[in-house]
C-alpha cells in the first residue's frame, strides 16, 4: 500500500472516533472539527515518520494526532466564547455533560476522556498527559468528586456511557476529504524541505570552498551505502489477569467468622452494580477511580438474638499505585468515619497478609445496645479486598477469626493481581490511625467515648487560639501562654440537646509548641508541682489519683481531681498531661453520672488516642 493510501485508510478508520474524542475535549462540533482538521495536516506532512508504526497499531498514531488536536482545542476560540451554551448542534441534553467536563482543568478533562472514553489504562493516559500514575489517579478522583457534584454518575460504566452518547452530537456532521488534508501535510513538508535544502547547499558550498584551499588528498574510498533500519516489532502484550466474581468468599469462608451459627449469602452484586452504600462511614465506591473491577457481596448468619453479618468487597485498580491510593483512603474513611455518632474503638496493623492491611473496629450509637463493627482491608497488587462484620458490644465478631477470613480472600487474588499472598506469620499489632481531619494533633469526635441512653452524637468545635486556658483546672493552673507557648490553640467537645446531661458535661484540649523540648518539659514539671501542691491552696480541692504514663515517644501525667461544691456534691475532673518533643497537650474531662468513662476508661482510650494524635503534627491557623 503507498504513503498516500495508508494515510487515507487511517484518516477514514480514526477519523470519527477521534473527533469523539475531541469534541468530548472541546465541548464545540466546530471547534473540534477545526482541530482534529490541523492535527490530520500535521500527520500529513509527518507521514514518513507515523507509517512506521506496524498497520494494525493506530494506538501510536491515535495518540500522536490526539495530542495536537487537544492542543489546537485549546488554543482556539473555546476561551472567548460560552461554547457549550452556543454550539448549534449540542443536544439539549448533553450541555449539562459539556458544561461539567468543560469546569475540569485541562489535564485532569484529557485523563477522564482518555480513561472513559478512549478506552487506556492509566499508565497510558497518565504518559499521554504528561503525568505520573499517582498525579493521574488523583486527577480522576478530582474529576469524580467535581462531576458528582453537577449531578452526573460517576460510576466508570455510566461515565462511559455519558460520553459514549456524546456520539449523537456529531451523526449529520460533514466528513472532509483526507486527501486534501495530506496534500496540505505534503505542502508544508515540501517547504520544510527546500528550507532544508537551501541551507544545506549553502554548507555544502561552504564545504566546498575549504576542500579547494586545501591541499589535494587521495581519492576518498567510496563506501556501500547502508541498509535502512528498521524499527523491530513490538512484543505482544500479555493478556491481563481474568478477574471474575469467582474470587470472591463462598458462604464457607463466611461461616469462619463464627462457625456456631448458620451463615447464608444474602446477596452478590454484578460487577460496578453496586445500589445502596456499603457502609455509613463509606462515602463512595469505588475507592480508586478507575477501577477496573467492583464486587459487592453480603453474608447474615441466622442465629442468636442479634444475629452478625458481614460485607465484602473486591476492587481491582489498574496498577499497584491506583490500588496503594485507593486501600489508603479506604482505611481512612473508615479509622476517621464522619458518620455522627461512631467511636474508633481501635486501629491495628495486620503483618503478614497481602502487601498491607489494617484492621479497625468500630462502634456506634443505638437505642438499645452499641453495633460493633469490624473492618479489615488488605492490598495486594491490584487488588483491594475489604470484609465488614457487624456485630454488637457484648458479641462482636472475634478479630482472630476476621483475620483470618481476610487471609482467606487475599490469597483468591493475590496471584492474579500480582500481589504479596499470606505468609506463614500472621501478626496484629497495633498502629497509630491515619489523621482524621485537618486538626493535626487534636482529638476528633470518633475518638471520644459512647454512652447507653445518650444518642446525641460528640461535636467538636474548630482549634482557636484562647485568651484564657478552658481546658485549665484551679489546681493545675496550666497557662501555656504564660509560659512561653507558641502556637497555643483549644477546642471544645460537647453534646448538644443531650437529655439528663448538666452544662458542666464535656472535654476541652489545648495545645502549645514551645522553643525546645526542655522548655516544654520545664512547664510539664510547673504544672505538676502546682497539682502536688493544690489540695494545701484549696481546702474544697483533693487530687484522687496521680497516674504517671508514656505511650512510646510521649510522657505525662493523669490525675483525678475532685472539687466539692457542696455538702452533698462533688464534681470530678479527669485531667491528662502530655508532652511529645516541644509540644504539650492538656485534655480535660468532666463527666456526667450517666456518661462517665470512669478513670480507668479515660486512661486506657481517650489518653492513649490524644498521644497518637499529638504525635501527627501541631493544628492548622484557624480560617478566616
Amino acid at each position: 500500500m503507498s504513503r498516500a493510501d495508508a494515510y487515507d485508510a487511517y484518516f477514514r478508520e480514526s477519523r470519527s472516533r477521534l473527533l469523539h474524542q475531541v469534541y468530548a475535549f472541546a465541548g464545540s462540533t466546530e471547534v473540534a472539527e477545526q482541530a482534529l482538521a490541523d492535527a490530520f495536516t500535521a500527520a500529513g506532512q509527518h507521514w514518513r515518520k507515523l507509517s512506521r508504526a506496524p498497520d494494525d497499531d493506530s494506538a501510536y498514531k491515535d495518540a500522536w494526532v490526539r495530542k495536537r488536536a487537544f492542543s489546537a482545542a485549546e488554543k482556539g476560540p473555546r476561551s472567548r466564547q460560552p461554547w457549550y451554551v452556543t454550539a448549534r448542534e449540542t443536544a439539549d441534553d448533553h450541555r449539562a455533560v459539556l458544561a461539567a467536563l468543560g469546569s475540569l482543568e485541562p489535564p485532569v478533562r484529557k485523563v477522564v476522556i482518555l480513561r472513559y472514553l478512549a478506552g487506556l489504562d492509566l499508565s497510558t493516559a497518565a504518559r499521554e498527559v504528561g503525568l505520573s500514575d499517582e498525579a493521574a489517579a488523583d486527577a480522576l478522583h478530582t474529576a469524580s468528586a467535581a462531576l458528582g457534584r453537577r449531578g452526573l454518575d460517576t460510576s466508570p460504566a455510566a461515565l462511559t456511557a455519558t460520553l459514549e452518547g456524546l456520539r449523537h452530537d456529531l451523526i449529520n456532521r460533514p466528513v472532509g476529504r483526507p486527501s486534501q488534508l495530506r496534500r496540505e501535510g505534503n505542502r508544508r513538508s515540501g517547504f520544510h524541505l527546500a528550507t532544508v535544502g537551501a541551507a544545506a547547499l549553502a554548507l555544502a558550498a561552504g564545504a566546498w570552498a575549504v576542500t579547494e584551499a586545501q591541499v589535494d588528498e587521495p581519492a576518498a574510498v567510496e563506501r556501500p551505502t547502508p541498509e535502512p533500519r528498521t524499527r523491530p516489532p513490538e512484543p505482544e502484550p500479555e493478556p491481563e489477569p481474568d478477574f471474575t466474581e469467582a474470587q470472591l468468599a463462598p458462604v464457607a469462608v463466611a461461616t469462619m467468622l463464627n462457625d456456631s451459627e448458620p451463615w447464608r449469602l444474602v446477596d452478590s452484586s454484578a460487577d460496578f452494580a453496586i445500589t445502596e452504600p456499603i457502609d455509613e462511614c463509606v462515602s463512595s465506591l469505588p475507592s480508586s477511580p478507575d477501577a477496573q473491577h467492583l464486587w459487592v457481596r453480603h453474608f447474615a448468619a441466622d442465629g442468636g438474638a442479634a444475629p452478625a453479618d458481614a460485607t465484602q468487597v473486591l476492587e481491582i485498580a489498574p496498577s499497584h499505585a491506583s490500588a496503594r491510593l485507593a486501600s489508603g483512603r479506604l482505611v481512612k474513611q473508615f479509622a476517621g468515619c464522619a458518620a455522627a455518632g461512631h467511636q474508633l474503638l481501635s486501629f491495628r496493623s495486620i503483618k503478614g497478609v497481602g502487601d498491607q492491611a489494617f484492621l479497625v473496629s468500630l462502634r456506634s450509637i443505638d437505642d438499645q445496645e452499641f453495633p460493633a463493627e469490624r473492618v479489615a482491608v488488605a492490598r495486594s497488587g491490584t487488588a483491594v479486598v475489604t470484609w465488614i462484620a457487624r456485630g454488637t458490644t457484648t458479641q462482636p465478631v472475634p478479630a482472630p477469626k476476621l483475620v483470618r477470613v481476610l487471609n482467606r480472600s487475599v490469597g483468591s487474588v493475590c496471584k492474579l493481581a500480582e500481589g504479596a499472598c499470606a505468609g506463614e506469620q500472621v501478626k496484629v499489632v497495633d498502629a497509630s490511625p491515619p489523621p482524621a481531619d485537618s486538626t493535626r494533633g487534636f482529638l476528633t469526635t470518633v475518638d471520644l467515648p459512647l454512652f447507653p441512653g445518650v444518642t446525641r452524637p460528640w461535636v467538636a468545635t474548630a482549634p482557636r487560639q484562647p485568651a484564657v486556658n478552658p481546658a485549665a483546672t484551679r489546681c493545675d493552673r496550666a497557662d501555656f501562654a504564660a509560659a512561653g507557648a507558641q502556637d497555643v490553640f483549644s477546642r471544645s467537645f460537647v453534646i448538644p440537646n443531650a437529655r439528663f446531661l448538666p452544662p458542666y458535661f464535656g472535654m476541652a484540649q489545648t495545645n502549645g509548641q514551645f522553643d525546645s523540648g526542655k522548655a516544654a518539659a520545664r512547664f510539664m514539671q510547673d504544672v505538676i508541682a502546682d497539682v502536688q501542691v493544690c489540695a494545701d491552696r484549696l481546702r474544697t480541692l483533693s487530687v484522687e489519683i496521680d497516674e504517671k504514663v508514656a505511650f512510646g515517644d510521649v510522657t505525662g501525667r493523669v490525675w483525678r481531681i475532685e472539687v466539692t461544691t457542696s455538702a452533698d456534691e462533688t464534681l470530678v475532673f479527669r485531667v491528662a498531661l502530655l508532652r511529645y518533643r516541644d509540644t504539650v497537650t492538656q485534655l480535660t474531662y468532666t463527666p456526667a453520672a450517666r456518661a462517665d468513662t470512669q478513670h480507668s476508661g479515660f486512661a486506657a482510650m481517650v489518653v492513649p488516642r490524644a498521644a497518637q494524635r499529638l504525635t501527627q503534627g501541631k493544628a492548622q491557623p484557624p480560617q478566616s
